[in-house]
């Protein structure tokens, strides 16, 4: 069964059938993505849409954002696991 290749991809070269060039990703704190100055002004609900503007386009990456509840209980089931 052949598997349909992607028409395009910033990864992949024309002809080619790998990513060139890709490497895993490494971990990046918070401060390196962000400038906290600006945001600090913002409410919550623009930091999100912000957040999602950022991240709607991308094809390298994907972002979204939880309450502060909804990560403390995420934190308390894989702790379970």
């Amino acid at each position: 069964m052949a598997t349909a290749k992607p028409e395009s991809h910033p990864y992949l070269t024309g002809s080619a059938n790998y990513m060139a060039g890709f490497s895993f990703p490494a971990p990046r704190r918070l401060d390196q993505i962000i400038k906290y100055a600006l945001l600090q002004r913002e409410s919550t609900d623009e930091i999100k849409r912000i957040w999602g503007e950022f991240h709607a386009n991308r094809t390298d990456a994907l972002g979204s954002y939880m309450t502060k509840k909804q990560y403390d209980e995420f934190l308390q089931l894989t702790r379970k696991k």
